[in-house]
């Protein structure tokens, strides 16, 4: 009894040992597939957050189509694209801006005073700048993305520093 259980045990060893063997090569590669998947959806990601938050701004500027309806402001510790508009006579301003891991945007009527904590969370964003590069270029920055807009009265014109990245308005 003894021998012939020691036996069954040797043989059930060996057995999960070839097994193991044979699964190794297959867990190996199930991991390392897994691995470059996270990679290209992480990838994906980012460069969708980039996008996002770019053609987000481009339908923005779209909509203030008006020289003095554009400004970049100081707003707290950061840099903000203020929007200004007229309503039932009175001045409102939208502010975009990043703050706290998000690109935010804030609506309100002028001379208020809020915080960037107290704007809506449009979408995740590390970085949102901008920037008058002349007085009718304004260089918008998302993450690591670089895209340039110039502004004309009546037509849009196009600089083309970077052509697959443009706003044009």
């Amino acid at each position: 009894d003894a021998q012939v259980y020691l036996r069954e045990s040797e043989e059930a060893v060996v057995r999960m040992s070839d097994l193991m063997e044979a699964l190794f090569p297959v867990l190996m590669t199930l991991l390392s597939g897994a691995g470059a998947y996270q990679s290209v959806h992480d990838n994906m990601e980012n460069q969708y957050a980039e996008r996002t938050g770019l053609a987000y701004v481009e339908a923005k500027l779209h909509h203030y189509d008006r020289m003095d309806a554009v400004r970049v402001e100081s707003f707290a510790d950061t840099t903000a694209l203020a929007l200004y508009e007229q309503i039932d006579g009175k001045t409102y301003k939208t502010l975009i801006y990043c703050h706290d891991g998000y690109l935010k945007e804030l609506f309100f009527e002028d001379g208020l005073v809020f915080q960037p904590a107290d704007g809506q969370n449009v979408l995740e964003a590390e970085a949102l700048i901008f920037n008058w590069k002349q007085p009718h270029l304004l260089q918008i920055i998302c993450e690591s993305d670089n895209v340039f807009a110039q502004r004309r009265r009546g037509d849009a014109v196009c600089i083309d520093e970077k052509p697959r990245n443009q706003l044009c308005f």
